[in-house]
């Protein structure tokens, strides 16, 4: 995998993005919320997601033919060149859709380039909302677009936790699964500023890798969610990896149910230990 060639598509997969942003927004402002139940309540599908799926697979199809395809809502599709110059794309058309059907705000479009081993190493996050672009290419850094401008962004380097803010989210099976992150959120919650929790994986971590937010951990994403969010954390300076500290992986993108854990070097291990103790009786 060439930098010539990362340098060569991120500008392809931001325009892709910020397409599929606009077809969402149309959805959305013309209140277009109809839901498909997938696997719950708590896991739903609207046509939004399946137009944004569409024009990802369609566009991405179209400028890299050879590369292999994984989106939320469509099969995988294996490159057509195998060996250590494949290249994967890894797609979410609309991380957020039950904010997006609830009329909240706050949703994206994520397209990721994966290498031959999955491991992230360049890709988008859209945000149509705030039309802000977070991009990255690995060993390159981190970037927001917005407002005609692109800046650099890097974590917040704070020391006590009691001046963090941090996120965290639920899996999809919280409505039946007793494993649904109260006993991480009991323990954490009294010793933080504050937790939030605003439903979008991607614009989760892409906050910790812009100093909005300190941390983030939830257990339930896909390899969608942070196909693209974990090169633009770990470029802006974040750690990523499960619950037990150790680092992120390829291993760790296929399992059905990620657990994952955002923060900067100061206190990405104190957020582990406090994981871990939480979960301890799980």
């Amino acid at each position: 995998m060439t930098e010539e060639f990362l340098a060569k598509a991120l500008p392809i997969i931001k325009q892709i993005a910020r397409e599929s942003g606009e077809i969402i927004i149309k959805h959305y402002e013309s209140h277009d919320f109809t839901e498909i139940t997938k696997t719950s309540a708590a896991d739903i599908l609207t046509q939004a997601d399946l137009d944004s799926d569409k024009h990802i697979r369609e566009e991405l199809k179209k400028h890299f033919p050879e590369a292999g395809m994984i989106t939320e809502e469509g099969d995988d599709i294996p490159p057509k060149v195998r060996g250590e110059n494949e290249i994967w794309f890894c797609a979410d058309p609309l991380d957020g859709t039950t904010n997006f059907s609830c009329g909240v705000p706050y949703f994206s479009v994520s397209i990721g380039i994966l290498d031959s081993n999955h491991r992230s190493i360049g890709g988008c996050i859209y945000d149509p909302n705030r039309d802000e672009m977070f991009w990255a290419i690995r060993n390159h850094g981190a970037f927001l677009d917005t407002k005609g401008q692109s800046k650099q962004i890097h974590v917040r380097h704070r020391t006590e936790l009691v001046n963090c803010l941090v996120a965290t989210g639920f899996c999809s099976d919280h409505l039946t699964n007793p494993d649904n992150n109260l006993k991480e959120i009991s323990l954490i919650l009294p010793k933080v500023r504050c937790i939030r929790r605003w439903g979008g994986t991607c614009l989760d971590m892409c906050y910790v890798a812009a100093s909005r937010f300190d941390a983030y951990w939830e257990q339930g994403p896909h390899i969608w969610d942070v196909a693209a969010a974990w090169v633009i954390a770990e470029e802006a300076g974040a750690i990523v990896s499960g619950y037990d500290g150790k680092p992120f992986n390829n291993e760790f993108l296929h399992q059905p149910k990620l657990n994952i854990l955002c923060a900067p070097v100061e206190t990405h291990a104190t957020f582990s230990q406090l994981i871990m103790e939480a979960r301890k009786d799980l």
